[in-house]
């Protein structure tokens, strides 16, 4: 199947389109912004932002500006000529998205939902279903078929990993190819692919460095479109951010990635059975796993696996160290924790760590509360220093790399107000650097 939107078309035997924008709506002038800069580069894509982030990890969270503005919003930037995509997370939103956007999307925690599936068919509008991270490829002809149920066949689908533990994400490539088989265009989501969801506590965090990696495989397993948020400076997102691409990357990447479709797209032509009633759902799964590869086949996945190797070894180390800076993280808030209990003992804060520590033999006390582990109080733990200063009334946690650079990219900063900050740089974070989101 082949959907058409204008110049852009989904589907076998096409270029490879492209899904791009910020994650939210942050201001009108920065999604104009971001909207000329996408398409100096890439030429005709469809445009990406949510109206509401309904689904943030907490309440504090920016949202977005609303159904009324956000849609206000990229109204003014479809009248530029620019095809639209937003998302929408309740069945009253579908109708009016529909007269702005050219594509609803469904977003992956709510790809089950009927009530909301039926109506984004209802308006006729291209349908991009974003799988569950809890879903199995194949059920999501489940998901297709709610939408079909109302005459609109017009349905994209798009992996976004997988769950994979908790805080933690996989792609299956092999999805990918079973997904296609339903006969619907198939879109890969390179950012979400490699959010690390909820691991900073308030927010998710993400490993931005395997975008291109993944990418570059999906297209060669042959997707018919790339999903990518985008972001001129990631770590001031209001949403997102870990795991956003740098507009200065988009460029180079699409490069790419137009090279390999345009080689492989004539291989990978999707199946034409759709799981029909006749049983022959059964027949493709049974292919799917007994037929063996070609030789030309070998070679392709051997030639993509050394390139994701000779890409990704040089990041295991910038790997651990964001696992480091997670970790100093998860610490600071042990600490805010241990002296929100130490005030409710002792009327004051602690003054420095080894009072939030266990005593050496003796009872606890205001001189050591048994509330933090002894490495932690002894101040280095996970490959960070870790510095309280308290009062009466207030207090200071510093968190810095013993080797910058080896065992983190990042300084922290908290206080008593519970908000984490961060420094990108060897200078200590202060209470004037940005929030982590």
């Amino acid at each position: 199947m082949t959907i058409q939107l204008g110049p852009i078309a989904f589907g076998p035997g096409t270029p490879l389109a492209l899904i791009a924008g910020p994650c939210v709506i942050e201001s009108e002038a920065h999604v104009h912004f971001l909207a000329r800069e996408i398409r100096a580069i890439a030429g005709p894509f469809v445009f990406k932002a949510s109206f509401d982030k309904a689904n943030r990890s907490s309440l504090t969270s920016w949202r977005g500006p609303g159904p009324e503005e956000g849609l206000r919003v990229l109204a003014g930037l479809k009248s530029e000529g620019y095809a639209i995509l937003t998302d929408i997370h309740q069945p009253s939103q579908a109708g009016p998205a529909a007269e702005v956007a050219d594509i609803i999307q469904i977003p992956a925690f709510l790809c089950r939902q009927t009530d909301l599936l039926i109506e984004a068919g209802r308006t006729g509008r291209i349908v991009n279903i974003k799988k569950g991270q809890f879903v199995a490829p194949e059920d999501m002809r489940l998901a297709a078929d709610k939408v079909a149920s109302t005459g609109n066949n017009r349905i994209l689908l798009t992996e976004r990993g997988t769950t994979f533990g908790y805080h933690n994400l996989v792609v299956d490539m092999r999805g990918l190819a079973i997904m296609r088989a339903l006969g619907y265009p198939v879109i890969f989501d390179a950012t979400h692919s490699v959010q690390l969801p909820g691991s900073t506590g308030t927010a998710s965090g993400g490993q931005s460095e395997f975008i291109e990696p993944l990418a570059r495989a999906a297209v060669a397993a042959g997707v018919d479109g790339l999903f990518v948020e985008v972001h001129e400076a990631p770590e001031r997102a209001l949403s997102d951010g870990p795991n956003a691409l740098r507009l200065e990357r988009l460029g180079p990447l699409l490069a790419v990635l137009r090279r390999i479709h345009s080689t492989v797209s004539p291989a990978v032509a999707s199946p034409t059975c759709r799981f029909c009633e006749n049983g022959c759902r059964r027949t493709l799964m049974k292919n799917i796993r007994r037929r063996g590869f070609t030789l030309i086949e070998l070679l392709i996945v051997m030639a993509i696996i050394l390139t994701i190797m000779a890409i990704a070894l040089p990041k295991v180390g910038s790997v651990l160290s964001h696992t480091r800076e997670m970790a100093a993280i998860k610490q600071i808030q042990t600490i805010q924790a241990a002296q929100t209990q130490y005030y409710s003992q002792f009327g004051r804060f602690a003054t420095k760590l080894e009072e939030l520590g266990p005593p050496e033999g003796g009872p606890e006390g205001p001189t050591a509360a048994g509330l933090i582990s002894g490495d932690l109080a002894k101040g280095i733990k996970t490959g960070y220093q870790f510095t309280l200063i308290g009062g009466p009334t207030g207090y200071v946690i510093n968190a810095n790399p013993v080797n910058f650079g080896t065992t983190g990219r990042r300084t922290f900063f908290s206080d008593q107000s519970n908000v984490v900050r961060e420094n990108w740089g060897a200078e200590p974070a202060t209470v004037n650097s940005p929030e982590i989101k």
